[in-house]
C-alpha cells in the first residue's frame, strides 16, 4: 500500500492510505513497482487538490465535498474508521 502523512490545517497528523475512486491511491500500479505506484498516487492527489481548488469534483472518493477519506494505519481495511481530510490547506507527503 502507498501511505501518506497528512498534516491538517490545525496541525493534526494522519498517516495512512487515501481512498481513490476504485481503491486505495496507487494500489493499481503496485505491480509496476513501488516507485511508479508512489509517483502515480502523489500526482493523483495533486490533481485532486487542483480540482478542489477550482470547485470541481476531484475524481476521488469524496465523503464530503473537497475532502478525501484516509484510513489510518492502526485501523483495519474496510472497518469504516475513515478520517475525513480536507484537500485544501492540508500538506500531503509520501511515507516509506
Amino acid at each position: 500500500m502507498i501511505r501518506f502523512r497528512a498534516t491538517l490545517p490545525n496541525g493534526k497528523k494522519v498517516v495512512g492510505t487515501v481512498q481513490g475512486a476504485g481503491g486505495r491511491l496507487g494500489s493499481n500500479l503496485l505491480h509496476s513497482g513501488r516507485v511508479q505506484a508512489s509517483i502515480s498516487a502523489m500526482s493523483g492527489l495533486q490533481r485532486a487538490k487542483k480540482r478542489a481548488l477550482e470547485g470541481r469534483p476531484t475524481g476521488l472518493y469524496e465523503p464530503l465535498r473537497g475532502h478525501v477519506a484516509m484510513f489510518p494505519d492502526e485501523c483495519a481495511e474496510y472497518q469504516g474508521k475513515e478520517v475525513l481530510v480536507p484537500l485544501l490547506g492540508t500538506a500531503f507527503e509520501l511515507v516509506e
